[in-house]
């Protein structure tokens, strides 16, 4: 598995291109996968990814107002998000990875998102209740308080 240089490119001499794809992951990044497929310019391949963003969404005014939630970029469409969960031994932790989160007591749990971000929809018993733009900052875990 190749590393990337401390501009973030890397080279591969040598790859069978048929059903073959890239799984990019590293820290602060959102890992995606990419598949390979022969219209790529694989000399020139360039494939960037935007930062991970961590959040929590807290709902001050009322707790009973949302009980999940989604972010969308801003073409609107839905974004994944990943939740991890705490230690769960030996310095494993447990992740789930889907479209949206739940909101307990009105309250989230540290949420990864993408830094594309651009409105948090929040939703009760399946029924949207309200959009809220918002800006997220890449390396730091932030509150938000819609």
């Amino acid at each position: 598995m190749p590393e990337t240089d401390m501009d973030g490119y890397f080279e591969i001499e040598r790859m069978c291109t048929q059903g073959a794809f890239f799984y990019i992951h590293g820290e602060g990044l959102d890992s995606e996968r990419y598949e390979i497929d022969e219209s790529m310019d694989l000399e020139h391949l360039e494939i960037r990814l935007p930062l991970k963003c961590s959040l929590q969404v807290i709902l001050e005014q009322d707790s009973e107002e949302a009980d999940s939630l989604r972010f969308l970029d801003v073409e609107g469409s839905i974004l994944r998000l990943s939740i991890v969960y705490g230690d769960i031994g030996g310095g494993v932790t447990r992740s789930m990875s889907a479209g949206q989160a739940q909101l307990k007591e009105g309250a989230s749990e540290v949420i990864h998102v993408n830094e594309l971000a651009h409105t948090l929809v929040l939703y009760k018993d399946g029924e949207e209740v309200r959009r809220v733009p918002i800006k997220l900052v890449p390396g730091e875990i932030q509150v938000l308080r819609p």
